[in-house]
Formats: structure tokens, C-alpha cells, sequence
């Protein structure tokens, strides 16, 4: 399935959705053809590949086992 595009520049094109990923990630084209309609990048929601990253203290251990974690007492 190829993805109709339009580049910053204006020039109309399609793409292999592996492509349009990369397009959208190196911030290249201005909408892409969804079969719903056109998505206007940076004002439609779209869903990249990035994960965000977190900020956060990390809560995971790798000492931890899951006899660590799963105790039962009688």
C-alpha cells in the first residue's frame, strides 16, 4: 500500500508506509493521505514510533526475582 504525501516544498508524492515513518521522524513533509483524509502534520494527532522518554527514578531492580517478590507465609 503506498501513502500519498506533500512535502514541505509543495511536490505531491507516495510512499511506502516504512518511508512515511522516517518522513514524519526528519520532520519532511507538510500531510500524508490517511483513507479518512488528509492529516496536517503538527496540527492532527498522529502516532509515532518514538516512545517518550521518562523522566522518572527507574523502579525496577535486576536483583529482583520473582521469589523476591512472590512470598508466601502460612
Amino acid at each position: 500500500m503506498m501513502i500519498r504525501v506533500v512535502y514541505k516544498n509543495g511536490i505531491h508524492d507516495t510512499v511506502v508506509p516504512e518511508y512515511l515513518n522516517f518522513l514524519l521522524e526528519s520532520d519532511r513533509i507538510k500531510m500524508f493521505r490517511r483513507s479518512t483524509g488528509w492529516v496536517h502534520v503538527g496540527v492532527d494527532p498522529i502516532r509515532t514510533q518514538k516512545s517518550p522518554s521518562y523522566g522518572g527514578s527507574e523502579r525496577r531492580t535486576a536483583s529482583s526475582s520473582p521469589s523476591d517478590i512472590f512470598t508466601v507465609s502460612h
